[in-house]
């Protein structure tokens, strides 16, 4: 691993824990569709929680909170 690579995969990593993690409905949010360019509504159909299904709605807004809570953390946002 070269490192760029290393930097790249520490980030990364840095940003989905500051999000909840991977298992988390932000962090899977993020990496499915700003990571891996799905649609909200393919996410939203994929994606599960507690058993029960997301709706489209319920999706964009973990998606818009995981958003936001990434901003906060690279230090955008109101001072």
């Amino acid at each position: 691993m070269t490192e760029r690579c290393a930097w790249a995969r520490k980030h990364l990593g840095e940003a989905l824990d500051a999000v909840g993690g991977i298992g988390s409905p932000g962090g899977c949010a993020v990496w499915h569709i700003a990571g891996l360019g799905q649609s909200v509504r393919e996410w939203s159909v994929m994606a599960g929680w507690n058993g029960r299904t997301l709706n489209q709605y319920e999706a964009k807004g973990i998606l818009v909170g995981a958003l936001g809570v990434l901003a906060g953390h690279y230090g955008y946002g109101t001072r």
